[in-house]
């Protein structure tokens, strides 16, 4: 699986909200959802992120790339 934060494939969503479920125990829809888990792995794992959230796709990158 590509650590970009962008979903490649089928297998590669399925596998990020898999690590969703065990990290956060929530249910998350499409590719906002996607990006709550980023967001939340980033701030749970990389407290002093605070590049994450400069923008979407660039948070998407920053907060993926370690998932």
């Amino acid at each position: 699986m590509k650590r970009t934060g962008f979903v490649e494939d089928k297998e590669d969503e399925d596998e990020i909200k898999k690590r969703g479920y065990e990290y956060f125990d929530v249910p998350l829809i499409g590719d906002n959802g996607l990006w709550y888990i980023g967001k939340r792995y980033c701030k749970k794992e990389l407290p002093n992120c605070s590049d994450c959230f400069l923008s979407e796709i660039k948070g998407k990158e920053l907060c993926f790339k370690n998932f």
